[in-house]
């Protein structure tokens, strides 16, 4: 059924009992379960599913999914109606990813301009990793929006976990899970942000939130803790580290008063691509860890090869190679198919090699190494090249190449 979620069962028995008490005439709305497929009578109709009333139909430009709650037996999703006017949620469909079957609004269930409202009446199991898919009225399930797909890790990486998480919220159109006493079933959401936050300070000197990508060399970063509770007494733990060796942990007893935690990353300048990102916050009058951070993240690395990565074929003349490529509209020959790998402008002088993998019709047919020496040219890019040979089989209709790049530093390869 749905019933208000922001309260404990018992005191919602109590409170629905002194309601109806006052209000005899209030009804509550349900769901019906729906079994995936319209009845024949409203495929042949499509007005067959029709409001009782004049209340317009909602749809998806006013009324989103703004909450979900995935954990036990309990699950529950919550609408939120953003527009103007209230609205009728007769007719739509509500389901997960795993299934075609789901729940049907009833006809007349208004949800009113600026409201909420929450369901935990459905058969289907909503999990850490799952997605949730809205049909409005006379919409197939097989055209549902998916209008969400939780993610086990959430924005700290670590997992899904009870003792932290609640339940995955939209906040300034982003998800995310919130903390467990920040659930908000048929209010708007806290959107109260994450205990603790990593911002890293970019070259041009701004901060960025949540980075995807850490500069190289000496990068000045910082655990932002404005969101933890003022007065409250925590413990902090971070730790970082490269692959070349370099890493560094600390930790930190502290009083909560919106002091940001500063600190700074030691990496080869040129030669790391990467660093692991480790930390968590404990609330000590519990002993409960309420926040952690585990990720890896890019580091600005100015010998990576990105979109400066070519691949062609030369057969008496030279063709771009990706996917799809058809080697019989290509001069095609079955002894050898000469490839050229081309590194090109990639910004740093000296040795790489490319590892190539050659598999035709699923079956591993060649594998090689080879290297190049990055140089200068007249223009002042830096590019190498190098040739390798694919001998095609008769009979092979299909071909896959793999091929990983790599770069000698003075760490090793």
């Amino acid at each position: 059924m749905h019933r208000p979620l922001g309260i404990s069962k018992t005191t919602q028995a109590i409170f629905m009992i002194g309601l109806m008490i006052a209000t005899p005439a209030l009804t509550v709305q349900t769901g019906q379960i729906y079994d995936g497929d319209l009845p024949e009578a409203e495929k042949a109709d499509p007005g067959f599913l029709t409001t009782s009333s004049t209340t317009p139909d909602c749809d998806l430009s006013s009324v989103s999914m703004t909450e979900v709650y995935s954990y036990s037996s309990d699950e529950w999703f919550e609408l939120h109606n953003s527009g103007s006017q209230d609205c009728d949620l007769g007719g739509w469909h509500i389901r997960d990813g795993d299934t075609t079957s789901g729940m049907v609004i009833d006809n007349g269930t208004i949800i009113s301009a600026g409201a909420f409202m929450a369901w935990d009446d459905f058969t289907f199991s909503i999990e850490e990793d799952d997605s949730m898919l809205v049909s409005t009225r006379n919409v197939t399930t097989e055209n549902a929006v998916t209008v969400t797909t939780l993610d086990y890790y959430g924005r700290d990486g670590y997992g899904y976990s009870s003792s932290r998480d609640g339940s995955w919220e939209l906040c300034d159109g982003e998800w995310d899970w919130n903390e467990p006493d920040e659930m908000t079933g048929e209010y708007e959401n806290t959107c109260a942000g994450d205990p603790i936050v990593l911002y890293a300070q970019q070259d041009s000197g701004s901060w960025t939130q949540n980075p995807e990508v850490i500069p190289s060399g000496m990068s000045n970063l910082l655990w932002n803790t404005s969101n933890l509770d003022t007065g409250e007494s925590y413990y902090m733990y971070y730790h970082w580290s490269t692959p070349l060796g370099l890493s560094e942990s600390r930790d930190h007893n502290f009083v909560a008063d919106g002091s940001e935690i500063p600190f700074q990353m030691d990496s080869d300048e040129y030669w790391t691509c990467e660093v692991d990102l480790y930390g968590y916050v404990r609330e000590e009058s519990t002993s409960t860890v309420i926040e952690y951070y585990d990720w890896d993240r890019e580091v600005d690395c100015p010998v990576a090869v990105d979109d400066d990565f070519s691949l062609y074929v030369t057969s008496g003349f030279q063709s771009d190679v990706d996917d799809g490529f058809d080697y019989d509209e290509n001069s095609r020959t079955d002894d050898e198919n000469v490839h050229q790998i081309a590194l090109e402008d990639i910004g740093h002088v000296g040795t790489y090699a490319v590892s190539t993998r050659v598999h035709q019709d699923g079956v591993a047919t060649a594998f090689a190494t080879d290297e190049c020496v990055a140089t200068e040219d007249t223009g002042g890019d830096i590019n190498c090249y190098l040739n390798f040979n694919v001998n095609l089989e008769t009979h092979s209709c299909d071909v896959d190449l793999y091929l990983d790049v790599f770069a000698l530093s003075p760490h090793g390869w």
